[in-house]
């Protein structure tokens, strides 16, 4: 009896061993095992998730029952594309390479191409899976293709910029994105991992370039939690010695005014009762259970997420939620600045350790991983350095040593 994990096995084996049977003309043979890859196929379907067998259930089956004593007339129809075969043949390059058989399902594609020319999903899968081959030349060819067709497809662009990209082209890729008729055509991620490989190789200006472009989609796009392409435009004006901001509008300096104040995390706002606060992530420190125990902190898991609770009382029996860092940060006008806002402060939290070995990290060390990371300048740095101190949020327990606030460790995860 095959074990469910051996259906697939026995699938590809099965269809293998018939196609190579087909070559070496042992006609009689081979159509047996194509007898027996139907069955196969029924019990691969029937024991996983996979669904591609559209081939199988209409072609093979069908030239099993008609043909079955007429091998040349079954062999000419089984390989046969035309339209009423094409999207059962294109299912089963779906199959081929949903299973990591990328040689079979290229094979497949090209024998569909050869049919139709025109097919910009076909192009698009064809060009993708021969990138992924390594068969670079081949990929640019097949989406040159499809951009004669529709130079304005996104996912076409976004392929041969790709194939570029991933082959270490990388002014090939750049002149990709130079040339587009829109701006997004493709998304702001595509900008920003040029951005990126620009920045490896030191040249800060193209760098610069793409960071900017992907700022401007997110803008019109209204990507709201996407700041990668903010960290990328100031980290490359810091490299080049610029101190003109203005092109990140309302993402220097101003964002800070969107902290307001600290929670009261130390007391419930309905009874006064002190709160037990709730930490989240993978506890390392042993002192945390013995904490639990006394019922001085609630161990809350390794998942958080934006609604997590932060706080119980325990005279009101009752949750409250205080984000991540007890911090109230205003979400109007300029939402995405909020995000922004609340991801530097995430940062500022990581970095600063607060456990029973080290609970302060030296001002400078900061600053350098701030600025090395996410580009903050000593202006914008020190403005937030001042306004976490102003709300309570961080304090200086010596000169040049910066550590949260005792109520603040839940934050930490």
């Amino acid at each position: 009896m095959i074990k469910k994990r051996d259906f697939k096995e026995e699938f590809f084996y099965l269809e293998n061993k018939a196609f190579e049977l087909f070559k070496k003309e042992e006609y009689k043979l081979s159509f047996e095992y194509y007898n027996k890859l139907l069955k196969a196929s029924e019990d691969f379907k029937n024991n996983s998730w996979e669904k591609h067998f559209k081939w199988y259930d209409e072609v093979l089956s069908s030239c099993l029952k008609k043909y079955s004593n007429n091998y040349e007339e079954f062999f000419k129809h089984l390989f046969l594309v035309d339209t009423e075969t094409y999207d059962a043949w294109f299912d089963k390059a779906e199959l081929y390479e949903d299973n990591f058989k990328r040689t079979e399902a290229i094979e497949f594609y090209y024998k569909l191409f050869e049919f139709n020319h025109n097919d910009l999903l076909l192009l698009e899968y064809l060009g993708r899976l021969l990138c992924f081959s390594s068969r670079y030349d081949e990929s640019l060819n097949i989406y040159d293709t499809a951009l004669s067709i529709d130079n304005n497809n996104k996912k076409i662009i976004e392929g041969k910029w790709y194939v570029y990209y991933t082959s270490d082209r990388i002014n090939d890729a750049l002149n990709v994105l130079k040339n587009l008729d829109n701006i997004d055509d493709v998304s702001s991620g595509t900008y920003c991992a040029t951005g990126y490989s620009f920045e490896e190789n030191n040249d800060f200006e193209d760098a610069l370039w793409c960071y900017k472009k992907a700022f401007e989609i997110d803008e019109i796009n209204g990507n709201l939690s996407e700041s990668d392409s903010i960290d990328g435009i100031k980290k490359m004006l810091l490299k080049l010695s610029i101190n003109d901001y203005s092109f990140l509008n309302d993402f220097y300096l101003k964002w800070i005014s969107k902290i307001e104040y600290k929670f009261d995390t130390e007391h419930c706002p309905n009874c006064g009762g002190k709160f037990i606060p709730i930490i989240y992530g993978l506890i390392a420190e042993d002192n945390l259970f013995d904490k639990q125990k006394k019922g001085n902190v609630i161990l809350g898991g390794c998942t958080i997420g934006g609604d997590s609770p932060t706080h119980y009382c325990k005279n009101c029996d009752k949750e409250f939620q205080f984000k991540t860092n007890g911090i109230k940060i205003n979400y109007k006008n300029n939402s995405r600045q909020y995000f922004y806002t609340e991801k530097i402060i995430n940062k500022i939290t990581y970095y600063i350790p607060n456990d029973q070995n080290e609970s302060s990290i030296n001002i400078k060390e900061l600053e350098n991983e701030m600025r090395e990371s996410y580009g903050l300048n000593n202006v914008e740095f020190t403005a937030l350095i001042n306004k976490l101190m102003d709300i309570g949020y961080i304090y200086m327990p010596t000169k040049g040593q910066i550590s949260l606030s005792e109520d603040n460790f839940y934050s930490q995860f």
